[in-house]
């Protein structure tokens, strides 16, 4: 569907397995062949310019966790979550959990074209950076992309202009939205216990509390304890009132 933010105007297109899906007609065949469970595609052009390093993705919820591990467990796991990812800031045990990660280094696939030259959001498409000039003046792989954009010594000389398409997928094998469980390999867990009837989301953040894009995945087994009904038509909210730390930290 189309959507238009203040910072973006574009597309998202959204496939989960096991979830029929009537407008692309996603057959089980992507699923094996991208080796995801899931994809939700942004495409579309920024309204300002605005620098890559500045861009956040990640988790944002109003209500703590339920029936969570011990302390000690989420800490380590926030500890490892960190070595993996640079740039990562969380807390998952505080009243309004969240974490923030760069999007530039986050993302499955970054491309950027030309408006004439973009492709259709639902075809298959692949990594393209050149556009970002500079180091990606030469094609780079994704590994290369995500450790360029990790580097605060390199990422803050690119920007996300107004006139390229570009294209930011997400997709991956451990999220099963059909069942809205964590699938890990030898067990899967439901994610619902945790959640405290909140949703998963996808989104594009600037530090300074700005949405490029924000969409949450919602599954029926999270309306129970889901206190909050949005009225259609109610205005989007202008600020973020929630004691969580500024994304600029």
């Amino acid at each position: 569907m189309e959507f238009e933010t203040e910072l973006f105007r574009g597309k998202i297109v959204c496939r989960f397995k096991g979830v029929e899906d009537a407008h692309t007609k996603t057959s089980s065949e992507f699923y094996r062949v991208k080796k995801c469970t899931f994809q939700v595609l942004v495409q579309g052009k920024f309204k300002e310019k605005v620098k890559v390093s500045d861009m956040l993705t990640g988790g944002e919820f109003d209500r703590a966790f339920e029936n969570i591990p011990p302390r000690t467990l989420v800490f380590a796991g926030e500890q490892f979550f960190k070595l993996l990812t640079p740039g990562l800031s969380v807390d998952m045990l505080c009243d309004v959990p969240y974490y923030y990660a760069p999007l530039g280094s986050t993302l499955s696939v970054l491309a950027a074209h030309a408006e004439e030259d973009a492709p259709e959001p639902t075809a298959e498409i692949g990594e393209d950076t050149r556009r970002f000039g500079g180091r990606f003046a030469t094609p780079k792989t994704i590994d290369e992309r995500c450790a360029i954009f990790s580097d605060p010594s390199e990422n803050e000389e690119y920007y996300f202009n107004t006139e390229d398409v570009y294209t930011m997928d997400y997709f991956q094998n451990v999220l099963l939205f059909d069942e809205y469980v964590l699938d890990v390999k030898v067990t899967q867990l439901p994610l619902a216990r945790c959640l405290n009837g909140q949703p998963i989301s996808f989104f594009g953040k600037h530090r300074d509390g700005r949405y490029a894009y924000s969409f949450e995945i919602w599954h029926e087994c999270l309306l129970p304890k889901a206190p909050e009904r949005t009225p259609i038509g109610t205005p989007w909210p202008q600020s973020d009132h929630r004691e969580r730390p500024s994304p600029q930290q």
